[in-house]
């Protein structure tokens, strides 16, 4: 396994336990893994290249309005940004993994606690009509404890860097 796939499987399951235990991965923690990215990127030729460069930008540019409407937190779109680092071209498929593995885990969660149909598809509903109005809706996730549809997202991108290290794509 090289040092790349090495370095991003441990600072992604770092973000994945702090997301875990805060709800938050925090700045420093992605700054920390796009300045080791580029450090040792620097050890085996340019530090950044155009893909490189574009593995750091396109997730801003993608997942913003994801954030706009408040479905996705800024921790993790920075945690993305700072994981194309390492990833170049590799973080578009690493991205739509991370959804699938975070949609998966969200419905089995929604299942297991009987609330799909009652409560959270309803909340959708409502949530979509004030999108289609052109209202910026209220944060899709829910504050406070005890809501377990509130997945910690990092988690869902670690099995999708642990796909990437086994080489899944």
């Amino acid at each position: 396994m090289d040092l790349l796939k090495l370095f991003a499987a441990g600072m992604s399951a770092g973000a994945a336990a702090m997301d875990i235990l805060s709800g938050k991965v925090p700045n420093r923690w992605s700054l920390s893994i796009l300045l080791g990215g580029l450090v040792l990127r620097l050890v085996h030729g340019p530090a950044l290249t155009p893909r490189t460069a574009a593995g750091i930008l396109l997730p801003f540019l993608l997942l913003f309005p994801l954030f706009y409407l408040r479905m996705l937190g800024a921790g993790d779109i920075k945690l993305f940004c700072a994981l194309g680092c390492l990833l170049d071209l590799k973080i578009l498929p690493c991205m739509v993994c991370s959804f699938l593995i975070g949609g998966l885990y969200s419905l089995l969660i929604l299942l297991l606690h009987k609330n799909l149909l009652q409560e959270r598809l309803v909340y959708l509903q409502i949530y979509l009509r004030a999108v289609k109005i052109g209202i910026r809706p209220p944060s899709y996730r829910q504050d406070g404890p005890g809501h377990p549809e509130n997945i910690p997202f990092a988690a869902a991108i670690l099995g999708s860097i642990l796909f990437y290290v086994g080489g899944v794509y």
